[in-house]
């Protein structure tokens, strides 16, 4: 195989390289460039965060539903449920998910890791998990067990809006009023 480009010589006259610087520099431009509205749309969506989520509720404190603005459009206040396990909230939630008879919404997984090469535990450890057999010898096993926000979202505005008291500190649960704009 030949190198195509070994005997390209650079002649005094020659213009290659300045094409090259050129494309270069129209690169870096357009890659400031991008870099540069990245950041404004960083600002853009916090600023329509900012009037969404805390400005117009704050303006319409007490007040949900639609409001028509008078001009074609329409101002709409309604109130999203959240909540998070995360970190240290996730093993007590669990636990209180699985005490409580709700344990049916939670991933669990069982990771079992062998060493590389360690192709004969591995067959022996499937065939065991075929047959149900449960000794294998030492074997470092993680345990995972979550539950996906969304599904964990769904289910807390489930829970409330059947009236089942749920503890709010163990599943992060705030209520936010959210505001949107649509044209009509």
């Amino acid at each position: 195989m030949t190198d195509d480009y070994a005997a390209f010589r650079s002649e005094p006259g020659d213009n290659f390289k300045s094409v090259l610087r050129s494309l270069a520099d129209e690169y870096l431009a357009a890659e400031a460039e991008v870099a540069q509205k990245e950041k404004e749309l960083e600002v853009a969506k916090a600023r329509k965060k900012d009037i969404a989520e805390v400005r117009i509720p704050q303006a319409t404190e007490g007040m949900d539903g639609k409001f028509d603005l008078g001009d074609g459009r329409e101002l709409q206040i309604k109130e999203e449920i959240r909540s998070s396990i995360a970190g240290e909230k996730r093993n007590p939630a669990i636990q209180w998910l699985d005490e409580n008879g709700y344990g049916h919404i939670v991933k669990r997984q069982v990771i079992v890791e062998f060493a590389k090469g360690d192709t004969k535990r591995c067959e022996a450890f499937l065939k065991a998990v075929k047959e149900l057999e449960s000794d294998l010898g030492t074997l470092v096993v993680k345990t995972n067990f979550t539950v996906h926000h969304a599904t964990l979202n769904s289910w807390v505005k489930e829970q409330l809006s059947e009236g089942i008291s749920l503890p709010v500190d163990v599943f992060g649960i705030f209520r936010q009023r959210i505001a949107k704009v649509k044209e009509l």
